[in-house]
């Protein structure tokens, strides 16, 4: 049986590149609702997921995370 996907590479045939798990970032890209999105990357920026949260659920996952956190140009900053 083959297992091999037309678009999708063997794991052995990825080149693998050592990664800071350490390194973690925030960027709050807007508002919506109330609440907060923002993009939360580990280590390499192909690792960044899309989150929505409001801010208080917010403040505590950067605390959490300890991760650097960056404003997008012109989304105003949480105040809670």
């Amino acid at each position: 049986m083959d297992h091999h996907r037309e678009g999708f590479e063997s794991p052995a045939a990825m080149i693998t590149v050592p990664v800071d798990m350490t390194c973690r970032r925030i960027r709050a890209t807007g508002w919506r609702a109330g609440f907060i999105e923002f993009e939360f990357t580990v280590g390499d920026p192909l690792l960044t997921v899309e989150l929505v949260m409001p801010p208080a659920a917010f403040e505590a996952f950067c605390t959490v995370q300890q991760a650097h956190v960056e404003w997008a140009p012109g989304v105003a900053r949480a105040t809670c």
